[in-house]
């Protein structure tokens, strides 16, 4: 083996466990007959937004794309229960200022 090719195996021994890997996905193709007119319209009409596009997904990105989605959502959710957790805490410090300020039971 080459120098090089032997330091590429010894880094990529040591970084394997850190590496995340997404949950595999069921794939069935389902096919309905469809009317080749609308098929044809169908297909031209995908032809012209690759065109606009130019971006081509394979199974592999939209997989990789799911899941970024999916942890985005998750963030989303704790970050808006952390948002209430705070307004809650706000909520709490104003009322106890409020009585501070005017006297009321403590």
């Amino acid at each position: 083996m080459s120098p090089q090719l032997q330091n590429y195996m010894n880094l990529f021994r040591r970084i394997f466990y850190q590496l995340k890997f997404t949950e595999p996905r069921a794939f069935t193709p389902i096919i309905k007959r469809q009317n080749p007119k609308r098929v044809q319209r169908e297909v031209r009409k995908e032809m012209e937004m690759a065109k606009v596009k130019l971006v081509k997904t394979t199974q592999a990105q939209e997989v990789l794309r799911l899941e970024l989605e999916k942890n985005k959502q998750l963030k989303k959710s704790l970050s808006k229960s952390e948002k209430e957790e705070q307004l809650q805490k706000n909520f709490y410090y104003d009322k106890l200022r409020k009585r501070r300020k005017y006297g009321g039971a403590k």
